[in-house]
């Protein structure tokens, strides 16, 4: 009875562990450019590339860096981000799959997966009239 009661302690305090560990999603965005502010764009109209795109007409606007349970999500979060400080375009953007330990249950080591989006976050030059 002893060992059941035990058993079911550690169960209920790893479901736990777990459940908490994924509530905490990092969302980092760095501005770069804080002589300007620009006009928030669609999300759906900002692009992600691997290319670097730096040199004119593109203003570098900031530096993002996204986590979520998903690739999907960290996606769309971060094409949330870049729109709403008027990003049209991530670029030099990386992706990919983190494996983390959250920490252990007895001796056996408990990890946790995330997928990141990362890149520059820049907008195309407003041509001069």
């Amino acid at each position: 009875m002893v060992i059941r009661s035990i058993l079911v302690l550690l169960c209920l305090s790893c479901f736990l562990g777990l459940l908490s560990s994924g509530c905490t999603v990092p969302r980092n965005m760095t501005l770069t450019n804080f002589r300007r502010s620009y006009a928030p764009v669609e999300p759906d109209s900002v692009e992600i590339t691997t290319r670097l795109l730096l040199k004119p007409p593109y203003l570098e606007v900031g530096h993002i860096y996204v986590e979520d349970n998903t690739m999907e999500k960290a996606t769309l979060t971060a094409k949330q981000r870049a729109a709403e400080v008027g990003g049209t375009m991530i670029v030099d953007a990386r992706a990919g799959l983190m494996i983390r330990n959250v920490g252990t249950l007895l001796v056996i080591p408990l990890f946790d997966k995330m997928y990141f989006v990362k890149g520059v976050v820049v907008r195309r030059r407003d041509p001069v009239r």
